[in-house]
């Protein structure tokens, strides 16, 4: 719960997530979904063209994200665990757009 804690504080989104998600499954190993998501920010760098503008940028992120990766959005669902908790929206690639959010930013 400290660690919870701290990345609330810290303002941290994406490993308070994690870290709740933790809290609800105790058996949970958060490590993987952290290397799998380090591996997605990787292969982002290879697709984005740092020569390009803004917008540009933006749309191949986007087109990565949802295209390559295959995440999709499921706005029916909200009250999913499946949808909600991030270590499953990163497992099945599916979630709400906040949790979806969370991975992009």
């Amino acid at each position: 719960m400290q660690r919870l804690q701290q990345a609330i504080e810290q303002k941290n989104t994406f490993m308070a997530s994690l870290y709740l998600a933790e809290y609800f499954q105790p058996s949970l190993d958060i490590t993987d979904h952290i290397q799998q998501v380090e591996d997605f920010i990787r292969g982002a760098f290879k697709v984005i063209n740092q020569e390009e503008g803004t917008e540009v940028k933006l749309q191949q992120l986007l087109d990565y994200f949802f295209d390559e990766l295959a995440f999709t959005s499921d706005e029916n669902q909200l009250f999913s665990p499946n949808y909600n908790f991030l270590d499953k929206v990163i497992d099945y690639r599916t979630g709400i757009p906040i949790t979806l959010s969370i991975l992009l930013c």
